[in-house]
């Protein structure tokens, strides 16, 4: 299982509040600090908060992207901290190499969840340290990765070094291209964990409408993380999702 702290994912998501009046009473503005747009996990949660703020008349999002770069994250904080925002949802950065966002947010007096985060994220970067890792130890059997996109620049290293048929490859996230090379024959993709986008946007932006709303918010929400392999593939493979 996955569990959601506020707004903390396996990709190292944060929600960060404000204290305000019930979300009925009043126009709120939502900031969305996206340390990275890189790939179909932080765009579809992007897309999910937004869908979901949608459905509420007096909700405006304003979402940025830092494009993997701690100061430019820190600078989007402190420019939706000057445009009032009533609450910051901050996704998949590495809040340890900038302090100054999370100081700039309590400064502010909004309350901040910090969670660990895992560099890079990308195909890019997962093709690169895989290709580093084969370099210095190259009987590697099986890979782990925290992120699909990164796994998928794994196995073209791997492939790149003919190596496809003696490493297994597994990680997390049950992305659409990810399943996709599950379900293929001869893959040396053999599973990935759910840690669904769409859910956890979609259940973060819930937590902060009822924390903006004056509700006590649950230390924790658990979603459901089913491991996938090419026997149940298919059930979770959606050809026209964002992720």
């Amino acid at each position: 299982m996955k569990r959601l702290t506020t707004l903390v994912s396996a990709a190292g998501c944060v929600l960060a509040v404000a204290a305000v009046t019930p979300a009925s009473a009043k126009d709120i503005k939502i900031g969305v600090v996206n340390f990275t747009l890189c790939c179909s996990y932080f765009v579809g949660m992007d897309k999910a908060i937004a869908d979901s703020a949608s459905l509420y008349p007096n909700i405006k999002v304003i979402s940025t992207d830092s494009k993997g770069d701690a100061a430019k994250l820190t600078s989007n904080v402190e420019d939706l901290l000057s445009q009032k925002v009533d609450g910051l949802v901050i996704s998949g950065g590495p809040l340890e190499a900038a302090p100054e966002a999370l100081d700039a947010a309590k400064k502010a007096g909004i309350k901040v969840v910090k969670a660990p985060d895992f560099g890079g994220w990308s195909v890019d970067g997962g093709f690169k340290v895989m290709d580093e890792m084969l370099a210095k130890v190259p009987d590697v059997n099986a890979v782990f990765c925290e992120n699909d996109s990164m796994c998928q620049g794994a196995q073209k290293a791997i492939k790149d070094a003919g190596k496809s048929g003696a490493i297994f490859l597994a990680s997390v996230d049950g992305e659409k291209g990810t399943l996709k090379e599950i379900m293929s024959d001869g893959t040396n993709f053999g599973a990935t964990g759910q840690n669904n986008s769409d859910q956890i946007g979609r259940a973060g932006f819930n937590r902060l409408m009822a924390i903006l709303a004056g509700a006590s918010a649950p230390k924790q929400t658990v979603l459901p993380s089913p491991i996938i392999t090419k026997d149940n593939a298919i059930k979770f493979y959606n050809p026209d999702s964002v992720f």
